[in-house]
């Protein structure tokens, strides 16, 4: 497999995030033994990497370690090294969030030939989507009409080409989250 698994990690001995992340690397290496995988993280949590929780190092391949202000809350700081993957991993990757159970081989993606790959959120046009209005609100602040909206992405498993349209895509998800904030 070619294609680099990457997994976003913000987390304290306080929260069981390690411990979703864990079990999802789990049955990642069941079915992907050969997989290379980067766990991103902040400096607070790749602090935190002690006793058992340094295990999860076992599991991965690199881990790239982003350093923020204190002053960033965890959800902020998850968010903010998600958004802007493209810019701290080189070359093709799946990105996985860490409460995602794998249960097979992943190794077709090396076939992909598309930039950026996501699943529909709710597995339906933005139209009929329950939660529709609640996205409307979300988004009211960024600086388009949301009504022309037709399909809105769970960002829960992406795939991202190493090119110039992901990078683009990546530039845009980072200046509207930090708009969003």
């Amino acid at each position: 497999m070619k294609t680099k698994i990457v997994y976003v990690l913000a987390s304290t001995q306080e929260d069981c995030f390690l411990e979703q992340c864990l079990i999802s690397l789990k049955f990642l290496r069941k079915y992907n033994l050969e997989a290379y995988v980067v766990l991103v993280c902040d400096d607070i949590t790749e602090s935190s990497l002690a006793g058992n929780r340094q295990n999860i190092r076992l599991l991965i391949n690199e881990l790239k370690s982003i350093q923020f202000k204190r002053s960033v809350s965890k959800v902020e700081r998850s968010r903010l090294m998600k958004v802007n993957l493209r810019n701290y991993v080189e070359g093709d990757f799946l990105y996985i969030d860490c409460d995602t159970i794998i249960v097979n081989d992943l190794s077709g993606v090396d076939g992909f030939t598309f930039s950026i790959g996501a699943v529909l959120d709710g597995h339906q046009q933005l139209k009929s989507h329950p939660m529709r209005s609640y996205f409307k609100k979300q988004n009211q602040h960024l600086n388009y009409n949301f009504d022309e909206v037709l399909s809105y992405y769970n960002g829960g498993v992406m795939y991202s080409k190493d090119d110039e349209l992901s990078r683009e895509f990546y530039t845009h998800w980072h200046s509207n989250y930090l708009e969003s904030l």
